[in-house]
């Protein structure tokens, strides 16, 4: 069937390039593979994952296969010896956390379900919730140990000592009946490095190579990013880069109280894995009252720093390497964060997202413009007209420039005030202070983060594109392990940490093989699965469509409405006019370029070769964006019409990529937009 497709294809011009990669499929099916992670459909409640294609940097995969012969004999002998091991309290603790992690119960669930286990006569089975977190807790050294802050109220610093400021020229003491001072946790960073290098398999150190043109090569992760590369070029030994991500949670909806977590991961750890739990490293937690303000986030900012100024020195990790320990040498470094824009505004220290010089990218002032025609609301616009100067971008020259500029400006302003004023005085200072503003581009303060060597306080601020997409998502994982009223900060603390131990459990080569499946397939379910990935499943049959049969010269062809390839779910255009999601929009490979394009048709032969009929845009145009004097392309949003030419495209289910979203107007213009990979959560 497949042989015959190229021929009977509606586009003539080009049957040779089809037959071409035809007959090159087998070998790039298996890449193909890999870019099908999971769903779209919320009828499915299921996630959408896109361009994982990408998902396996090729750098990654050569770590991989030097791995295998190293320690393949040692994973066969420890393969048998687990699957004949019997089930141990350790095994059944991990699945307990597990199973309260993942749908969000109790303690007093799970002490039931230790009071059934124990009815049923199960060897080794916990007796309550308590005997869980012993049995994980004895099993694994906490990396979680934590550490108390206070926030001194006269100098505005962080202190280790809640009655008396530690800083030698704060006189600061603490006197009845004033309240304790805000306070806060932090966690030791390094160790937490150690024990996520000693554990994962999934690491690759990056360095440069005389006949590597990293201008050549595609952009699969962030170390394919020209900021990494130059960091490859500076540094001549091995290192680690960080992302940093932090966001407010209010575990109820009838207090204020606000916890912040701070976590980091490690971006040389493959994408698949680098968000895992095991691999999340917490940096700190903000439990206040209310949202921090801004001096107290600079506080609580600046004893996290303080660590990563150290590991930017260096220091030696046990790294894992097969079956072994290897203990290297490598400096850690944070090259960028990514958070919304409201958390972004507190640690960068610049105004609110919507005020005047909000933005955490450019200089960008803005304008007060009213909500709607009639409102008496008034709202902040930010348009960049051409004939107007081009904003400057955020940059730490630029940052260094205005604070030096900001502290002239608070001199001149504490020397004004520092004597009596009339009435015309006052008003000259009022007007001199909204001058100043207009001079500092919206610095209100120091950010702390530009005490590190290679992180920029403009562009190391990641777009976080994925935040209303996600709605949350990290937010409601923390908020489904808090079930206390009180000291909810230390709950999640440790909850955090024995689901941590739970996961690493895993690693453990004599864990029963059927309990080490459970567990993994307990998660995979909500991201992706791995063992079925590459299973096509075709789904909801519909009546034959003549003109198809015709085409093929074959009346037995079999005709579907939807398909699945693993977990990820495809449909028809037809059928999704009636459904909430669209799942018929798809971006597939066409004689190694790819299209946009609408599934009209599935359908499949005796053989069960199934193909689709795909309804192409035609004369695509890509998105081009000028700023600041330079062109951007964004080929991942393109805008084209679809035409009632029946050019159709058919093609195999391998062949596509991952699937997409469009707006279709009435006169069959279509915009489509390709997401980005919802793997990489923040």
């Amino acid at each position: 069937m497949e042989d015959r497709m190229a021929m009977w294809r509606l586009n003539p011009e080009k049957c040779e390039q089809l037959n071409e990669e035809l007959s090159h499929r087998d070998a790039v099916i298996n890449f193909n593979y890999e870019s099908i992670e999971t769903s779209a459909s919320p009828v499915h409640e299921e996630q959408i994952n896109f361009d994982n294609s990408l998902l396996s940097n090729s750098a990654f995969q050569n770590a991989d296969k030097s791995c295998i012969s190293d320690d393949e004999q040692n994973t066969i002998n420890s393969s048998k010896t687990a699957s004949i091991r019997p089930i141990e309290k350790i095994d059944l603790a991990s699945v307990l956390a597990s199973l309260k992690t993942r749908h969000s119960l109790s303690a007093v669930c799970i002490n039931d379900i230790c009071s059934l286990l124990c009815l049923l006569n199960v060897p080794d089975a916990p007796r309550s919730w308590f005997q869980v977190k012993k049995a994980l807790n004895k099993s694994f050294v906490s990396p979680l140990d934590r550490k108390i802050w206070w926030i001194c109220p006269s100098c505005k610093k962080a202190t280790d000592n809640a009655f008396k400021c530690s800083d030698p020229i704060c006189s600061w003491c603490f006197a009845p009946p004033a309240s304790i001072p805000t306070y806060f946790y932090t966690f030791n960073i390094r160790e937490q490095i150690n024990s996520i290098l000693a554990m994962t398999k999934d690491i690759y150190l990056s360095k440069h190579t005389k006949g590597t043109s990293f201008l050549n090569l595609p952009m699969r992760d962030i170390i394919d990013g020209a900021h990494y590369n130059k960091l490859l070029d500076k540094e001549s030994g091995k290192f680690l880069t960080l992302t940093m991500n932090t966001d407010g949670i209010q575990p109820y909806n009838s207090t204020n109280k606000s916890i912040w977590p701070v976590t980091f991961v490690i971006n040389e750890i493959k994408r698949n894995k680098r968000f895992s739990f095991q691999n999340l490293i917490l940096g700190g937690v903000w439990p206040g009252l209310t949202k921090p303000k801004r001096f107290e986030m600079s506080a609580f900012l600046e004893t996290i720093v303080v660590q990563l100024k150290e590991l930017e020195q260096g220091s030696h990790f046990e790294c894992r390497s097969g079956a072994n320990f290897v203990r290297q040498f490598l400096k850690v470094f944070l090259i960028c964060a990514c958070m919304d824009k409201p958390a972004q505004a507190l640690v960068q220290n610049l105004p609110e997202p919507t005020a005047q010089f909000g933005c955490g990218r450019c200089e960008i002032r803005g304008y007060t413009v009213r909500s709607s025609h009639n409102s008496d609301h008034f709202i902040n616009c930010f348009p960049i007209e051409k004939s107007l100067t081009q904003p400057h971008v955020r940059t730490n020259d630029r940052y260094d420039h205005l604070l030096i500029v900001k502290q002239q400006n608070d001199a001149e302003i504490e020397r004004i005030t520092g004597r009596q004023l009339d009435r015309i005085a006052k008003r000259e200072l009022k007007q001199k202070i909204i001058k100043n503003k207009q001079s500092e581009y919206g610095i209100l303060g120091p950010c702390v983060l530009r005490q590190l060597e290679h992180f920029d306080v403009g562009f190391s601020f990641l777009s976080d594109n994925l935040h209303n997409v996600y709605h949350g998502v990290f937010v409601s994982m923390i908020m489904r392990s808090i079930k206390g009223t009180r000291r909810e900060e230390l709950e999640m603390i440790g909850n955090l940490n024995l689901f941590r131990s739970a996961c690493l459990h895993l690693h453990d080569s004599t864990m029963n093989a059927d309990i080490k499946n459970y567990i993994e397939n307990m998660f995979s379910r909500s991201r992706y699965s791995i063992t079925s990935k590459t299973i096509v499943q075709t789904l909801h049959s519909s009546g034959a469509i003549g003109r198809i049969c015709n085409l093929f010269s074959n009346p037995n062809l079999h005709f579907f409405t939807s398909f699945k390839i693993g977990c990820v779910r495809f449909t028809t255009v037809d059928y999704s006019k009636s459904k909430v999601a669209d799942d018929s929009a798809v971006l597939f490979r066409l004689t190694d370029e790819s299209h946009f394009g609408l599934i009209t048709s599935i359908f499949s032969d005796e053989d069960d070769d199934t193909l689709l009929e795909i309804w192409p845009i035609s004369n695509p145009k890509t998105l081009h964006i000028f700023t600041n004097g330079q062109n951007i392309d964004i080929p991942s949003v393109q805008e084209g019409k679809l035409e009632n030419n029946n050019n159709f495209y058919y093609v195999p289910v391998h062949d596509i990529v991952e699937k997409c979203v469009y707006w279709r107007r009435k006169s069959n213009n279509v915009i489509f937009f390709r997401f980005p990979n919802l793997e990489e959560s923040s």
